[in-house]
């Protein structure tokens, strides 16, 4: 199998830089006027709208990290290095942004590389992105029982602890935007400027894709609330890093390097977890290495549980089901409610 691109020169491009040709297969249908809903409208319009748009997110993705401006027709194996080299987001999105692969080599009457009746190699997609899942499962099992979650003092230390420069802006605002909005890291680390829109009281961030909801056929948003003190205000610090940084479209939260250069892309899996570790480290917590991305969702449930907010209105903001939220139950506090010690009232009864 030959890939079509060169994988050691292989650099990401910005939509800007997309072949004109996906503009015409991948515009929006609901912006498509009555007179030009052709023969290709209707075929795509065999989907939903909110599907198109998935599938055409997927597409892009793709397209930016071939660095080519229209890599199709692809190969298996590209799509299988694809998957690696994206394997940080969800496996569920990433099922999807293949159907999407498969969904654009029909429209362009190619082979779809990844349609198993016609492609011996399509299986290998399948079995990559098996792999990927599996991982991720395991990678999600040690979050929950290796990286604790902060205390509101030790959040507070690490907030106090970034320096006011480029890097330092964008730290805070993940940090603070990422605790307060719930975010599993995936979608904290993938946000796009687009999804944000300023309400009364701060801002609603729309999401594209959640684990519940991989076709994005529910519209879901979390909110980030104005908060009086500056220094723990996501509203404020996520503005000041827009207003800095001119961000203005695209990942909201990219990669600074050493010497302050703001880069295109948004920041990795693993680059969202040195900076929590980073921050533990600055802030003086003991075992700064045992914190991640992880930890700061993890927070904001277990704090919140702590002082008897309802799982109801905790999973408002987490969205996620009520009964996952067991798997953040902390050893310290099985003794908080527990009908144990309801028993224990009663048998004293008879002494």
């Amino acid at each position: 199998m030959g890939n079509v691109v060169s994988l050691k020169t292989r650099q990401d491009i910005s939509l800007k830089e997309v072949d004109s040709r996906l503009e015409d297969l991948l515009k929006d249908l609901d912006k498509v006027p009555e007179d030009e809903r052709d023969v290709e409208y209707y075929r795509r319009r065999k989907y939903s709208i909110s599907t198109n748009k998935t599938y055409r997110a997927g597409i892009y993705d793709f397209v930016a990290w071939t660095g080519v401006p229209f890599p199709f027709p692809t190969t298996s194996n590209l799509i299988c290095q694809y998957l690696v080299d994206r394997k940080y987001l969800a496996a569920s999105t990433l099922r999807v942004y293949i159907s999407g692969i498969g969904y654009l080599h029909k429209m362009c009457r190619f082979r779809d590389p990844t349609n198993k009746h016609l492609d011996p190699y399509a299986q290998e997609i399948f079995d990559v992105l098996k792999g990927v899942e599996k991982e991720q499962v395991e990678e999600h099992r040690r979050a929950i029982t290796q990286a604790p979650p902060l205390t509101l003092a030790q959040l507070v230390a690490m907030v106090k602890s970034i320096e006011d420069r480029l890097m330092g802006l964008r730290d805070k605002a993940y940090l603070l935007v990422a605790t307060y909005g719930a975010f599993r890291q995936s979608e904290v680390s993938q946000l796009q400027w687009e999804q944000f829109s300023r309400v009364e009281g701060g801002y609603a961030i729309r999401l594209e894709i959640t684990k519940q909801d991989q076709l994005n056929q529910e519209k879901k948003f979390k909110g980030l609330p104005v908060m009086d003190s500056p220094l723990i205000c996501p509203v404020e610090a996520l503005d000041d890093w827009l207003k800095v940084s001119g961000i203005t479209e695209g990942p909201v939260f990219r990669g600074v390097t050493r010497h302050e250069t703001l880069l295109e892309s948004a920041i990795t899996h693993t680059t969202a977890n040195r900076i929590v570790k980073r921050l533990a480290a600055k802030a003086g917590i003991e075992n700064p290495r045992q914190y991640s991305g992880h930890s700061l969702r993890s927070t904001f449930i277990t704090e919140l549980r702590k002082i008897d907010i309802t799982d109801a209105k905790i999973v408002k903001q987490t969205l996620q089901k009520v009964e996952t939220l067991d798997t953040y139950d902390r050893g310290d506090l099985v003794l908080k409610d527990n009908p144990a010690s309801d028993f224990g009232y009663l048998l004293k009864n008879y002494l």
